[in-house]
């Protein structure tokens, strides 16, 4: 500090003076700098609370499957601060669960509407990513090709995607599952059940969570109920599976299940339940599918499925008494039906009097 002040008082007088001239403008420039890079560090900040709130309001949206106001936020994210990472990866998450929700009855106005919106996103994090994450958005570039296959864009091809993904990822939960289902969706890959098998088998191998395993297990009812009744007994094996393995699926889908399976069939199809369905796998299915639905304890029917399969299991007198409670309470039961029953009833009561 002596040594500025013996330097400043050096010289001339002009001498003095420009140099407390300079001193002073030098300050100021500092004051002034200072200034400015707290004003800086000031909006950054606001610029990253900002961005918090609206991830965070986004993050909201996507838990609601509001997935149109989830975009919308994390995209807003996005614009605003395009340097900022987990914006990017915000609006990705986001562009994906929408593609895997996505359904005629969600209020989009088509598929395709949506995938064009969402393309670039998924094509920009493709380039950019790698393994299994970079696997992800292929399989959902897949997805996003077949919705717009779907559509009516049929020169697409839609397998590709995915056997890019598993070409990087080769147990890619996502893009099994969806290859899967692309095999068996009507006029689409062509694949035989046993090939949607062997994918199905291989996504669930690589589910690490229960949200995971409700992903596969959903996809694979899905893919299977598209080709109506075809498929039903599979259905059935599938619910049983689940059963035991402790998965979940949604009302809806339990009770589109039992259309299929069972209601379609019929009372006629009480007599070939076991036909290609092990009974063991009918007693795990038929409760699983039914539990907490209030219309299976009314619904006639149902209860017939139950009385037949306890006669099955060999309690015939367990089985007589479902049947005729059936008849007592169902008094205006089709003629088919109670003639099913009856005749049931009459069967099982001759069976049981034989020496």
């Amino acid at each position: 500090m002596k040594r500025f002040v013996a330097w400043l008082r050096s010289g001339t007088p002009l001498a003095i003076f420009l140099k407390c001239v300079g001193t002073a403008s030098a300050l100021i420039s500092l004051f002034l700098g200072a200034v400015q890079v707290k004003n800086v560090v000031t909006k950054w900040r606001a610029g990253q609370t900002a961005a918090r709130e609206l991830l965070a309001a986004a993050d909201f949206k996507l838990n609601t499957r509001d997935y149109a106001q989830a975009w919308v936020l994390a995209s807003q994210a996005v614009d605003s601060y395009p340097s900022l990472a987990p914006a990017k990866a915000k609006q990705l998450a986001v562009a994906m669960a929408w593609l895997r929700d996505i359904s005629s009855g969600s209020g989009d106005p088509s598929f395709s509407a949506v995938s064009d919106k969402l393309t670039p996103v998924l094509l920009r994090a493709a380039s950019r990513t790698q393994g299994r994450e970079k696997a992800d958005v292929l399989a959902h570039l897949g997805w996003l090709t077949f919705l717009k296959w779907r559509d009516g864009a049929r020169n697409l091809s839609v397998a590709q995607p995915y056997q890019q993904a598993l070409a990087i990822d080769p147990g890619n939960l996502y893009a099994h599952a969806m290859l899967a289902h692309w095999l068996l969706y009507p006029g689409g890959g062509e694949g035989t059940l046993a090939d949607a098998r062997v994918h199905f088998a291989a996504a669930l191998a690589s589910a690490k969570t229960p949200e995971e395993r409700q992903f596969v297990r959903s996809w694979e009812a899905a893919a299977l109920m598209n080709r109506d009744e075809e498929f039903a007994p599979e259905l059935v094996r599938l619910a049983a599976a689940m059963a035991a393995q402790g998965d979940t699926l949604s009302p809806a889908t339990r009770s589109k299940i039992l259309w299929l399976a069972y209601t379609l069939p019929g009372w006629r199809g009480l007599d070939h339940l076991t036909d290609s369905v092990a009974l063991t796998q009918q007693q795990d299915a038929f409760p699983w599918l039914t539990h907490g639905l209030d219309a299976a304890e009314r619904n006639p029917l149902y209860r017939g499925v139950f009385a037949r399969l306890t006669e099955l299991s060999g309690d015939t007198a367990g089985a007589v008494l479902r049947y005729q409670a059936i008849l007592k309470e169902f008094p205006a039961l089709p003629g088919n039906a109670r003639a099913y029953l009856a005749g049931a009833v009459r069967r099982r009561e001759l069976s049981t009097r034989r020496p």
